[in-house]
């Protein structure tokens, strides 16, 4: 079942970049129509069997996002010290946790399923200066289903928790738009500029 759900997030992201790729054009807005589109236009077996596929990967994605939301539910002193006793490591990119806000940093739990994302600021000795953990929708962090600093097929298949991202965002709160989410991804537009401070 696993396999089904890989190749069938595969093919929407496919989608998607097809899509991108044919219309040329910064009208991001319509990819969402045009994937139900696809989706309702399809035979009514094939298409009720997606959209039954599609609410349930949804509904995991975002019970395993609650999950990672409540583990962030901790204070700026406990993340410093999970960092400094080694519990928890720097992630080399914050990209998709900057769109709109900047400074922030992404930590992630040694199996590298859990995000933590935190505002910081450097001292004059360069060490960083926690402020607050990001619990903003759209800038938080997401559960890993492939941990991204682990060995090279984990980094390449990182790509499907980039992609659920795309779809769903960072869970059921998240108030930004796929049409948002691709635009960022293809952009890196955010205020931060187009990379991450490290």
């Amino acid at each position: 079942m696993n396999r089904f759900y890989m190749k069938f997030l595969l093919l929407i992201s496919l989608i998607i970049l097809l899509v991108l790729l044919i219309s040329n054009n910064h009208l991001l807005y319509k990819i969402e129509a045009l994937m139900l589109e696809i989706i309702n236009n399809s035979q009514p077996t094939v298409s009720l069997e997606l959209n039954y596929l599609s609410s349930n990967i949804k509904k995991y994605y975002n019970d395993k996002q609650k999950i990672n939301n409540l583990r962030n539910n901790i204070s700026i002193e406990e993340l410093r010290e999970m960092v400094d006793s080694n519990k928890l490591k720097k992630a080399r990119k914050a990209s998709f946790h900057n769109i709109n806000d900047c400074g922030n940093l992404k930590y992630l739990s040694k199996d590298g399923h859990f995000e933590y994302i935190v505002k910081a600021t450097r001292d004059e000795d360069g060490k960083y200066l926690f402020i607050d953990i990001v619990k903003d929708p759209i800038n938080r962090g997401t559960y890993n289903f492939f941990n991204q600093e682990g060995n090279w097929w984990n980094r390449l298949l990182h790509h499907v928790d980039v992609n659920l991202w795309l779809l769903y965002g960072t869970g059921y709160d998240d108030k930004s738009t796929i049409s948002d989410r691709l635009f960022f991804y293809f952009t890196r537009k955010g205020e931060c500029g187009d990379d991450d401070e490290d």
